[in-house]
């Protein structure tokens, strides 16, 4: 079987006639003879910014304390609102803070229009999410994750071990509303598992000796990040040039006295965007520019050189969506150097496939 990449994918949807009652876009004729956006498009449009579901995140979503933001996820609002609004503005989007606990029901209510919050794409939560007893529609995968743990008993929660006289006093801070609590039930005795209400809780229960070991993964697990929420522990006190420096887990398990990160990873974290079901043509437009931004790199396409191809797929205003998103952020590789490749250099499932290597990555059931 013939593996299509990325670019020929969406050299496909180019090419592809939009039919009218099942198209990707609609337009509606303004009294004046001008054309607006039906839908969530023509709402965000409207409104003069696109509103994106975000958490304080390293990496992720940077919350500065003057306000400002920044990271990946940050960067893939600026993309989408870009494609809408065909400008590099960042006026034009809007950060709503978030938790791991409120985002579906946040998202529900309408308090956003795309959820961007390290969310793995699961069955459950695409069919019939727990909080909300909705199903949600997922791009394709942004970031490929998985569970690891950390801390001071770090390798003795990689080992799964809870018996030997070093890890006999193991005890594990996991966020409840999270896909890392059932993995952990399933791989722990209940008296090892504390249950926390996020993972800013998980990192003060190391302080107070709730727990001595963390589930977490990506930037989640790094030492700087947990000093960054408040551990004060055992490996805190290493040097913030160090911390800020970009240093490999495996690196910083050597620096940091008393910080253990765990190499085993124990569950598959697809973490994608997402959206209500309710505008079809909305989520497949959030999930398209995603898919362009990908291309963009596929194609050595960056934000200063080698237009992108125009769609008209959307209406006639977004016909310059790909090239509109790249402007802002550039392609998914100049986004993933800028904000992830000191803390996490890029490998593994997370790199361009170029080769027509394997391809199927069922996502969690």
């Amino acid at each position: 079987m013939m593996f299509l990449s990325v670019t020929t994918l969406l050299a496909v949807l180019l090419a592809s006639a939009v039919v009218e009652g099942k198209g990707l876009r609609r337009l509606a004729d303004d009294h004046d003879g001008s054309m607006h956006s039906e839908g969530m498009l023509g709402k965000i449009e409207e409104r003069g910014k696109l509103l994106c579901g975000e958490q304080d995140t390293a990496g992720f979503a940077n919350f500065r304390a003057d306000g400002s933001y920044d990271g990946l996820e940050v960067d893939l609002c600026h993309a989408i609102a870009a494609a809408i609004f065909g400008d590099t503005d960042p006026e034009h989007y809007e950060i709503v803070a978030t938790t791991s606990a409120d985002r579906f029901m946040d998202l529900a209510a309408d308090k956003f229009d795309v959820l961007i919050k390290t969310t793995t794409h699961t069955l459950s939560r695409d069919v019939n999410e727990a909080n909300t007893g909705m199903g949600y529609t997922f791009t394709v995968p942004y970031f490929y994750d998985g569970l690891k743990y950390a801390g001071p008993k770090g390798n003795c929660a990689d080992a799964l071990d809870w018996e030997s006289a070093d890890c006999s006093d193991l005890k594990i801070c996991v966020s409840e509303p999270t896909t890392w609590f059932p993995r952990t039930q399933a791989l722990f005795p209940p008296e090892v598992i504390v249950a926390v209400p996020s993972s800013s809780d998980g990192y003060l229960g190391l302080n107070d000796g709730r727990c001595n070991a963390i589930a977490g993964e990506g930037t989640g697990i790094l030492l700087s990040t947990a000093v960054a929420n408040g551990y004060t522990g055992g490996g805190a006190m290493m040097d913030p040039m160090e911390m800020a420096g970009g240093m490999m887990p495996e690196e910083m398990n050597k620096a940091a006295s008393g910080w253990q990160i765990g190499t085993t990873t124990y569950s598959k974290e697809p973490l994608a965007m997402v959206t209500r079901e309710d505008d079809p043509a909305f989520s497949d437009f959030v999930n398209w520019v995603l898919q362009g931004l990908m291309s963009a790199e596929e194609q050595g396409i960056t934000d200063a050189a080698t237009p992108m191809k125009e769609f008209s797929g959307f209406g006639e205003e977004h016909t310059q969506m790909f090239n509109s998103a790249v402007a802002a952020v550039g392609n998914y590789g100049q986004i993933y150097e800028r904000n992830m490749e000191k803390m996490l250099p890029r490998g593994g499932l997370n790199m361009l496939n170029t080769d027509n290597d394997p391809q199927q990555y069922p996502h969690p059931m």
